[in-house]
């Protein structure tokens, strides 16, 4: 497994950085990354019933939608977002689990 950290804090280029990992790379990774303020859309969300955009606009809030379904969810550098992009044959919360421990273990 690979394992990439991303150089920025920007929610469009992460979650484009993802985008593509999922869809040209075949390679099992690890995508560890932090964004600044961000409301994260999952693919199929309608923006106006999960967001206030005045809000987000007035707090400098990005509103990002990314490829994957699933719910709306704030990002900021206060949380670690941590994406495994493998087979889906090959996912096992255990071995996932593992790779980040021994990472924050290996970095804290």
């Amino acid at each position: 497994m690979k394992l990439i950290l991303s150089p920025w804090h920007s929610p469009v280029r992460n979650c484009a950085l993802e985008e593509y990992m999922v869809t040209e790379r075949h390679d099992d990774v690890l995508l560890l990354y932090r964004n600044t303020p961000s409301v994260i859309l999952g693919r199929n969300q309608t923006v106006a019933a999960e967001i206030d955009g005045d809000f987000c606009r007035a707090h400098g809030i990005e509103v990002v939608r990314r490829l994957s379904g699933g719910g709306a969810v704030y990002h900021d550098l206060g949380n670690l977002n941590f994406p495994f992009l493998t087979c889906r044959g090959d996912y096992d919360v255990a071995r996932q689990t593992e790779v980040i421990l021994r990472y924050w273990t290996a970095t804290s």
